[in-house]
């Protein structure tokens, strides 16, 4: 037996063992990618038009998502899905099969029953195996096997294209991961021998890569740039695009034709070709976030995955290597680094690492494979070093997995206290989790801890006069209370308990006020928590206490750089004279 299969058959059966503790796989980001299948195929209800008919039913019964926010009312009033429709045409062959069996041995054919989510399971599995099994092929034209299998090791079990393929392999990344692979033989083919099957196989992986998270393109480069490496290769290259026009032509109406089901949904749902389906989030290229990408403990790449480090490093050795495959997947690879720090989520929601990068480690494999050949060269001291080192990355990686699978590694609130309080831990204690970094919305009160006692170590009342006392339309805002973090106490278990009193005289207050009372944290000037309570006339009037919000101080926020504000607004054209508001820091008393 082969290394190549030693090593498919130990990713498979982790990947079955994995998969196989999942109660759904069709659920939250999935469920938005694979909704296009049963809506179109079994309830014939593309728009969604009958969704309180099949679609709530479907998400109480299989708990598929909480909020339904993978459609939203487009311009036509017509219901508008998120997600482009790429990964359901992956799905699709499966999806068949699976309504096949449904049918022929009599489960539900509601598209989530058990065939649905085992061949699923499979698509993913499948998809996963295929870009390995490219990725050794495209590694073996350049490395020994040698070193084609350690580097393929460590990627896998070294960096988090682990969780996104054994435990979220029906995300986008790892479909994309093997369609650049396929597209990146298929290129090293075509620059050896200009065969139309070669353009088309091209065009069409750049199509449905595109087609499953559009900003896959910039995946062009990659064949653009192939083997490029000085100014003679850049004109001879412009030389062989000219005289191979027709290819480019194909290469790009196969992607176009791949894309086009999507333009024809966008134009039925919402009169335009082109839609952005993304509300609320965007790509703001002016504003990057790359020391956070990079390296934060929120969701830095280079913290959760050290072993790109290495791939980095390894970008000198490709260079003096193998100079022909440097520039097109360094360049790719500072492009691609800037898109994904431009998304203003730059954290992408509750994942493992930074999940954007996995579909790229198909180029980072070079630099990666070119730094281990580097190192098997040298002394043995130094090949035991990196060995042992490379299997603690391994270690780290699949232990952090674990955490994050299990609630121990937050995935979007982690903060450098409290991933070093929880590293290499089995369980994170109550303790622990005082220092995640809060939710930065939330609606209500943070629940006063009623087992402690506190004393009040500090309060501060806003300075009211006529004119400040009164919010109306022109001044909806009252002026600010500003509570000093730095006080130079243990902020473990305070809060922060803002009151405010109005006027119930209805020439002061309108009966039909509707106003909210804000606590805002922020640190370095920017948003770090808001709570906020609403209330109305018929609060004021029939509460004798003030009006109360309570917001547990977190306790990093001790320090200058963060600041802490309450105040009142109101809605509308209403008005409401303000008695008193007053903010009051409570200690825990231990």
């Amino acid at each position: 037996m082969t290394r190549k299969s030693i090593f498919i058959l130990f990713f498979l059966c982790v990947f079955v063992f994995n998969s196989s503790k999942r109660h759904t796989r069709l659920d939250w980001d999935v469920f938005g990618y694979y909704l296009y299948l049963p809506a179109q195929f079994i309830y014939d209800d593309i728009h969604l038009e009958k969704k309180e008919v099949w679609l709530n039913p479907i998400i109480e019964k299989y708990h598929t998502t909480e909020g339904f926010y993978q459609a939203y009312k487009g311009p036509k009033d017509k219901l508008v899905m998120k997600y482009t429709m790429g990964l359901s045409f992956v799905y699709a062959p499966f999806f068949f099969v699976a309504d096949f069996m449904a049918m022929l041995f009599h489960f539900d054919r509601d598209g989530f029953s058990p065939p649905y989510q085992w061949m699923m399971m499979l698509c993913a599995l499948f998809f996963s195996l295929l870009g390995i099994y490219y990725l050794f092929k495209i590694l073996s034209l350049y490395f020994s096997e040698t070193i084609v299998f350690a580097t393929i090791a460590l990627l896998v079990f070294g960096s988090n294209y682990f969780v996104m393929t054994a435990y979220d392999g029906l995300m986008p990344h790892n479909f994309i991961f093997t369609f650049f692979a396929i597209m990146l033989y298929n290129t090293i083919k075509w620059y050896e021998v200009q065969k139309l099957k070669y353009a088309i196989t091209i065009g069409f992986c750049i199509g449905i890569s595109v087609l499953i998270r559009p900003t896959s393109a910039v995946v062009v480069i990659i064949p653009l740039l192939w083997k490029v490496w000085s100014l003679d290769s850049m004109r001879a290259r412009i030389k062989l695009f000219i005289h191979k026009f027709y290819h480019l032509f194909v290469i790009g109406g196969v992607a176009f034709l791949v894309i086009l089901p999507q333009l024809i949904y966008w134009k039925s749902v919402s009169g335009q070709w082109l839609f952005y389906s993304y509300p609320g989030e965007k790509i703001q290229l002016s504003k990057p976030h790359l020391l956070n990408v990079l390296f934060s403990y929120k969701k830095g790449w280079l913290l959760y995955t050290p072993l790109m480090c290495f791939a980095i490093w390894g970008f000198v050795s490709l260079f003096k290597k193998h100079r022909e495959l440097f520039l097109p997947v360094f360049i790719f690879f500072i492009v691609n680094t800037y898109l994904v720090s431009c998304w203003d989520c730059w954290w992408y929601g509750g994942s493992f690492a930074q999940r954007p990068f996995v579909e790229s480690y198909v180029f980072m494999a070079f630099p990666l494979a070119a730094f281990i050949h580097y190192l098997s060269l040298k002394k043995q001291l130094v090949v035991i070093t990196a060995l042992v080192l490379s299997l603690v990355i391994i270690h780290l990686n699949l232990f952090q997995t674990h955490q994050a699978e299990n609630g121990i590694l937050h995935t979007t609130l982690t903060t450098k206290e409290y991933y070093w309080r929880v590293f290499l831990k089995g369980e994170a204690t109550e303790e622990d989790k005082r220092w995640l970094e809060p939710a930065q919305y939330a609606d209500g009160k943070d629940a006063l801890n009623l087992s402690l006692k506190y004393d009040k170590v500090y309060s501060s009342n806003l300075s009211l006069n006529e004119s400040s006392a009164l919010l109306n339309a022109g001044t909806a805002f009252s002026k600010s209370i500003t509570v000093t973090a730095n006080l130079g106490y243990d902020v473990q278990d305070n809060y922060l308990i803002t009151s405010v009193m109005a006027d119930t005289n209805t020439a002061n207050t309108s009966s039909d006020i509707t106003a909210h009372l804000v606590t805002v944290i922020n640190k370095d000037g920017k948003l770090y928590k808001y709570r906020s309570r609403d209330f109305n006339y018929s609060d004021i009037k029939n509460t004798k206490a003030p009006i109360d919000l309570s917001v547990l101080i977190p306790p990093q926020a001790n320090n200058k750089n963060y600041e802490i504000l309450s105040y009142v607004y109101i809605d509308g054209d209403k008005k409401m004279k303000l008695l008193n508001l007053t903010a009051t820091v409570l200690k825990a008393v231990k």
